[in-house]
């Protein structure tokens, strides 16, 4: 189910739950650092760097360092190369 489907149905109630009003809903959601047009619209990409960037904020404020964002490898991570790289590599090792 989509997200837009799912607050949707918040929003109208069952005979079991009572119906949350639209502008509480994304205030519930906005108190967990969501963006509710971002869940609204279904748009998962948007979604989730949002959400990335608002939770790094959040540690970054709690920690008071910058956190890591992936714009640089890490020391010791592999490092991915294309087929001719490595074929380049094992032709200058051998020669």
């Amino acid at each position: 189910m989509a997200p837009s489907e799912y607050l949707g149905k918040m929003e109208k109630g069952t005979d079991k739950t009572p119906p949350i009003e639209s502008h509480r809903l994304d205030e519930f959601l906005a108190s967990h650092l969501v963006d509710p047009s971002l869940l609204r619209s279904d748009d998962f990409e948007a979604f989730m760097a949002d959400r990335q960037k608002r939770l790094l904020a959040l540690i970054e404020a709690a920690t008071g360092k910058t956190a890591y964002t992936g714009g640089v490898a890490e020391e010791g991570e592999d490092v991915e190369f294309d087929p001719d790289t490595i074929e380049a590599e094992k032709t200058v090792a051998y020669a």
